[in-house]
């Protein structure tokens, strides 16, 4: 403002009587000098004059105009600036380069590290949010409803009479696996896994026939320790399960889980963002974006995920039990 009423005038001329040195009579109503028309005064009482560039300005007899000058910047202002938006970024774990835009004296190394750093920082609130947030409701939801009734689809179980001590455990291994090649069909896979609750994993470890098969391996060493990390009897790599949510097991004490590896049957598909921008695209696992808050009080940092995880053939998937 300050540059563009400087830069309004170019010359002013102050006369003692009359236009530089002329007399003329003195107007009964106060005239504009510029344009020769009555002053126009504003709400306070003041003229209001029109300043335009290039402009030579006549002034009446005896008057002056002076403005104002006030100080320019301080020298320090713009370190001042900076050590604001510094303290604001460090307040909300935002890297001060993405906050400011400000990419003075940062190398490319540099600033790939902060990116870096930064997603890094996302993923883990991103991880909390679809841990306690995404994946505790659904699994509830799962908890209340077949999902195999809702599509239609008849979940093939195996049960494992573990208590009969006649009973030959691998053989019904076997019958299980070909439960899993009538799902697949021609679909390779490269090995079985299966995901054991408690009881269930204790039994198959301590039965009569799995004993037997174990006693001469490595003078039964499987025998004298605790095999839960993983355990393969039967080409199936029994594991024991722990994982739980709220007080619910992922896999009943009494069941186990049977499924296939490497038939790249199970899939996680993300949608994309609810923004304008994201509209027909690809969903990317991970959106984060950021908004500077009402008078720069701070920084809204919006993260998100939209996964979909799908098995694409769940009948391949054996529900085991025991009796």
């Amino acid at each position: 403002m300050w540059e563009a009423i400087r830069e309004g005038f170019w010359e002013v001329l102050t006369t003692t009587d009359g236009i530089c040195g002329v007399d003329r009579p003195i107007p009964e109503e106060p005239i504009d000098p510029l344009t020769g028309k009555p002053l126009v005064f504003g709400d306070n009482g003041l003229p209001m004059v029109a300043l335009e560039p290039g402009t030579m300005q006549e002034l009446a007899p005896g008057e002056e105009v002076e403005f104002n000058n006030p100080p320019g910047t301080a020298a320090d202002y713009p370190n001042f600036m900076k050590q604001q938006l510094m303290a604001i970024a460090a307040g909300i774990g935002l890297p001060y380069e993405l906050l400011s835009g400000d990419m003075a004296g940062v190398s490319d190394r540099a600033l790939r590290l902060i990116i870096n750093e930064f997603r890094r920082r996302i993923q883990q609130i991103q991880h909390n949010q679809i841990i306690f947030q995404f994946c505790r409701p659904v699994w509830n939801r799962w908890l209340d409803m077949d999902l195999f009734d809702e599509f239609g689809v008849t979940q093939q179980t195996h049960d494992f009479k573990f208590s009969s001590t006649t009973t030959d455990v691998r053989a019904q291994g076997v019958k299980a696996r070909r439960l899993v090649d009538d799902a697949l069909g021609a679909l390779p896979y490269n090995g079985l896994h299966a995901f054991c609750g408690s009881e269930f994993f204790d039994a198959l470890v301590g039965h009569k026939s799995v004993k037997e098969a174990y006693q001469r391996w490595q003078d039964g060493e499987a025998l004298r320790n605790d095999p839960k990390g993983r355990f393969r009897f039967a080409d199936i790599d029994w594991e024991e399960y722990r994982g739980s949510v709220g007080g619910n097991d992922f896999v009943a004490a009494n069941e186990a889980y049977l499924y296939p590896t490497g038939a790249d049957i199970f899939k996680i598909w993300f949608a994309p963002a609810d923004f304008v921008e994201t509209v027909n695209t690809i969903g990317l696992p991970l959106y984060a974006k950021q908004k500077v808050m009402d008078f720069e009080k701070g920084v809204i940092i919006h993260t998100q995920s939209n996964p979909l995880p799908i098995n694409l053939r769940p009948r391949a998937v054996i529900k085991l039990t025991m009796s």
